[in-house]
């Protein structure tokens, strides 16, 4: 079994990294296209996405939608901090200062719990910027389009939804409790066992 970015546990794992990891550009290239469709024309200004699945996406939904509006959209990362102390996400000086007034459109990868998104959604408004939507490749949330909405301060656009059991952790996973291995090679299986060892 695997353990998500949020440390979740689950049965299955949706690696979308394959895809933008270039080994299916042409796949890529369409699924940031049908990730920037309902977006065409609203004068999105930027692309923001949290490092470090989105990255890729945010520059080919920019890329397109510059192409498709002959004119320059730029694509902004969210960068992840360091310290625990920190908080979880943040954009360069020079970043920061280009989302003021502003129209951005958020993407990610795949959300679980999406509080990542949330995170930037929120820094993103504390900075001056008008979130104008939020494009997911992956939904595995199970939440509905009203909670999600909520959560992350805009309607969301998925190109799939995917409801999965996931558990908080190894105490309540089932699959531990049944003494599945955890997956060291996809998720962060790695970082998961490396924790347990301490």
């Amino acid at each position: 079994h695997f353990v998500l970015a949020s440390m979740r546990h689950a049965p299955v794992y949706c690696n979308v990294k394959k895809i933008f990891g270039g080994e299916h550009p042409v796949i890529a290239r369409g699924i940031c296209e049908d990730l920037a469709a309902p977006y065409r024309f609203l004068g999105v200004d930027v692309v923001v996405g949290p490092a470090s699945g989105a990255i890729p996406i945010a520059q080919g939904v920019a890329a397109y939608l510059s192409a498709l509006e002959s004119r320059s959209i730029s694509a902004i990362t969210a960068n992840k901090c360091v310290r625990e102390s920190e908080p979880r996400f943040h954009f360069s000086p020079d970043d920061a200062a280009y989302i003021k007034g502003r129209k951005i459109l958020l993407v990610e990868d795949v959300i679980t719990t999406a509080e990542s998104l949330a995170f930037v959604s929120r820094l993103v408004k504390d900075l001056g910027g008008e979130v104008v939507g939020i494009a997911v490749v992956v939904d595995r949330s199970g939440e509905s389009g009203i909670t999600l909405a909520t959560k992350l301060g805009g309607a969301v656009y998925n190109l799939l939804q995917v409801r999965i059991t996931t558990w908080a952790d190894e105490q309540m996973c089932l699959l531990c409790g049944s003494g599945v291995p955890v997956d060291q090679e996809i998720g962060r299986g790695r970082v998961f066992s490396v924790m347990q060892h301490r």
